[in-house]
């Protein structure tokens, strides 16, 4: 186990606990220590310290659970030196105290069972997925502005109310000690089952189409880039019978899903959790890359993005070339929304807020 010890020690207690500590930890201030240590060997330290203890004695002992947390083991000594917790008491006030929280309006629409709020989700796909294609050297910035957009809107359709539903219901059976594997989905109960209800990806396309259909600030190719990267970055779903083959037809399924609210107010969502991406763009220094979003729902009649484009146009060389390239800058939209998606998935919602707010 990783812990830190703090000694609060006066007059000659201070010199008698740092020889027995040093023996133990690194030094990592003037009364602070830090070591990766056994219950054996945590035992001794305690052995030894409570040997010399006086009245002027006072250490603290923390076991670091993990980044954002840690947990008192024991106090040595003068337990008002640290409060109830384990922490050195500065000021004291009777009067609550709000500490300022990341600015999101949405905290309540969750993107899995992490509970990392939506806006913090996309926010952050986006904003890694636009960097993992600067690492390995890309230099087209409407390419690594794409991988941007598709990565803020690759889970927009998570705010279908039954989504939040069946998470809300998966997070409170889930034991403390289960991981959840990656993309799980509705498939269950049967009624919402992927096989009769769309799945988050596709709504996520449908979504996106309306939202980028005025935007002047992305080219035709990037709309191509967009809608391969948000609508492939899960596998198509097998179904028996799809009905889900364009998206008239995703929009009339979803829209007679809805029972308690309309479409639009679906639709505003969308901007509302947009707007609250738009705060950590402003935050990040990226705002330049996000687009116009159109105010108004208007559903398209765009078919779903095929997977690889090839005309059959083999005695054609250039156009074959241009499918070639086509595809490939689909890929790189795509490969970097996965893997930024695995990554942030990966973080606790605490882990992630902390991450944002850290910069």
């Amino acid at each position: 186990m990783m812990v830190t010890f703090v000694s609060q020690c006066e007059k000659k207690a201070l010199n008698r606990t740092r020889r027995v500590l040093d023996a133990f930890a690194n030094r990592i201030g003037d009364n602070t220590w830090q070591t990766v240590i056994t219950q054996e060997g945590l035992n001794a330290i305690k052995k030894l310290l409570r040997k010399t203890a006086s009245k002027n004695t006072a250490v603290s002992c923390h076991w670091i659970r993990s980044r954002s947390r840690s947990e008192l083991v024991w106090v040595v000594g003068r337990r008002t030196a640290f409060n109830h917790q384990g922490f050195v008491p500065v000021n004291f006030t009777s009067k609550e105290v709000i500490m300022d929280k990341l600015p999101i309006e949405t905290g309540h629409l969750v993107a899995n069972t992490k509970v990392q709020p939506l806006s913090h989700h996309l926010f952050s796909v986006g904003f890694v997925a636009y960097y993992l294609l600067e690492i390995i050297g890309i230099e087209n910035s409407k390419l690594k502005q794409s991988a941007f957009i598709a990565g803020i809107l690759h889970d927009i359709g998570k705010i279908d109310p039954e989504f939040q539903n069946w998470v809300s219901k998966k997070n409170n059976k889930l034991p403390e000690n289960i991981i959840p594997e990656d993309g799980v989905h509705i498939n269950a109960p049967k009624k919402f089952s992927f096989e009769k209800h769309p799945r988050h990806h596709e709504l996520s396309w449908l979504l996106s189409e309306a939202l980028l259909a005025e935007s002047s600030a992305i080219s035709k190719p990037q709309r191509f880039q967009i809608a391969h990267g948000i609508y492939w970055h899960h596998t198509k779903p097998f179904r028996k019978e799809d009905k889900f083959t364009g998206a008239e037809k995703i929009f009339a399924i979803f829209n007679a899903s809805l029972t308690d609210t309309r479409f639009n107010d679906i639709y505003e969502q969308a901007h509302t959790v947009l707007s609250d991406i738009a705060k950590f763009s402003s935050l990040y220094e990226v705002s330049s890359l996000l687009p116009d979003f159109t105010k108004r729902f208007e559903l398209t009649d765009k078919k779903l993005p095929i997977f690889k484009k090839y005309d059959n146009i083999l005695d054609d060389l250039d156009r074959y070339n241009e499918d070639v390239r086509h595809n490939a800058l689909n890929n790189l939209v795509r490969a970097a929304v996965i893997s930024a998606d695995r990554l942030v998935s990966s973080c606790s919602a605490e882990d992630l807020e902390e991450y944002l707010t850290d910069g």
